[in-house]
């Protein structure tokens, strides 16, 4: 695709909800949708990322996930390699 996870990125898209109501459900379906992704891109500014990774740009952009208001944590380096996603509320 045109976007791809870092290993540590990669190692969450399995991760599973513990309790509540989405118990049992993938916690970060969001790693697999470059739909979601580049929704995130158009809808704030990039802005270098403060973490110091060279030529990545970071997006916190507000928005929801099943049904809560947040921001997405978006951080993107060269060649499209997702280095950090997040949704947080």
């Amino acid at each position: 695709g045109r976007f791809r996870l870092t290993e540590t990125v990669a190692r969450h898209a399995d991760d599973i909800v513990k309790r509540g109501p989405f118990k049992g459900q993938p916690a970060r379906p969001y790693l697999n949708s470059p739909h979601t992704i580049e929704q995130i891109m158009t809808g704030g500014r990039g802005v270098p990322d403060p973490g110091g990774v060279p030529g990545a740009l970071r997006w916190d952009v507000a928005g929801s996930f099943r049904g809560s208001q947040g921001t997405w944590e978006l951080v993107v380096g060269k060649g499209n390699e997702i280095l950090h996603f997040n949704f947080v509320r």
